[in-house]
């Protein structure tokens, strides 16, 4: 794994920083469940992953599973892919997600980009690109 601000190579697929904190989310993904934190003390939502609750300062944060449904809240569709490894799969899109747990998570959405939309229904599903499981989103059944 590299180490923030370390440039890998440009023949693979990039990882996600996996941190310490994170681990619990990684364990959910691999277990097709999409995990997020959320603190007792404020009763807010914690997203990214943290050790203390950067709400309140408490700690002994929870985690609880997402139904991993909401609504492209912002998106941009890649037309021109930062390495070659991406040629494969441009255009592609990635966006923001509000999830209707009331946080966001930002996430490939694997859909033609033509028919994006802010506000359009998505729901979580799960991909497998080389050695890593990956959360991606896809437009919701009607």
């Amino acid at each position: 794994m590299m180490e923030q601000g370390e440039s890998g190579a440009v023949d693979r697929w990039p990882e996600p920083r996996k941190t310490m904190d994170a681990e619990p989310f990684w364990e959910g993904v691999d277990a097709n469940k999409l995990l997020y934190q959320h603190c007792p003390s404020c009763s807010q939502i914690v997203w990214p992953a943290h050790s203390v609750c950067p709400h309140c300062d408490a700690t002994g944060l929870v985690w609880k599973e997402s139904a991993g449904k909401g609504a492209i809240y912002s998106y941009s569709t890649v037309m021109r892919p930062p390495t070659p490894i991406w040629n494969e799969k441009a255009p592609y899109t990635v966006g923001i997600i509000h999830l209707d747990e009331d946080y966001y998570f930002f996430s490939e959405i694997d859909e033609p980009w033509e028919e994006m939309e802010v506000g359009r229904r998505v729901e979580v599903t799960y991909i497998q690109r080389d050695q890593m499981r990956l959360p991606v989103f896809k437009f919701a059944a009607a």
